[in-house]
């Protein structure tokens, strides 16, 4: 089955890149594209993007992730600001190459596209993240006092009341 992946998905990979050369990372890292996802918001209508409908994709997954955050009481831009320290620093040297993502990070996409039917948006990865027991994400999460698995199960349920 081909998976298409959502611009908000396609955007989140590529500032993913930026967070692991800031981070001196070999690789793109699964915190990376956590990194990525929640810098969507940074994300503002001049941006241009080759179609029209991905930047009403964009707008609509940017809308949900601030509402998923809201109903929990979390501001995206402190979240993402945590999580950045949070994540460690690589061992490489800053570098504006192309970054490859770890085998880690190809295997989170994996399994994020089993979640998806045929489409895969920025829901899906962040579950797919949050499942992760050791995730950066989820540890931040637990010390903000989030209670994960209520988190789990609204992501989820956004998947039913968005199809």
């Amino acid at each position: 089955m081909i998976i298409n992946y959502s611009i908000g998905v396609r955007l989140s990979w590529e500032i993913a890149g930026h967070e692991a050369a800031i981070k001196k990372s070999p690789f793109i890292e699964v915190d990376h594209i956590m990194l990525g996802i929640l810098s969507l918001d940074k994300i503002l209508p001049p941006f241009k993007v080759r179609l029209g409908a991905d930047m009403e994709q964009l707008n609509y997954e940017k809308k949900k992730l601030r509402e998923l955050l809201d109903a929990f009481g979390l501001d995206i831009n402190a979240l993402r600001i945590k999580l950045r320290r949070f994540v460690r620093d690589g061992k490489g040297v800053f570098s504006r190459d192309i970054f490859h993502r770890s085998e880690d990070c190809k295997k989170m996409f994996s399994e994020a596209e089993c979640l998806a039917n045929h489409f895969l948006t920025v829901n899906h990865l962040f579950i797919t993240i949050l499942r992760r027991e050791k995730s950066s994400i989820r540890v931040l999460l637990t010390n903000e006092g989030v209670d994960t698995e209520k988190f789990k199960t609204e992501i989820m349920s956004s998947f039913c009341r968005n199809n």
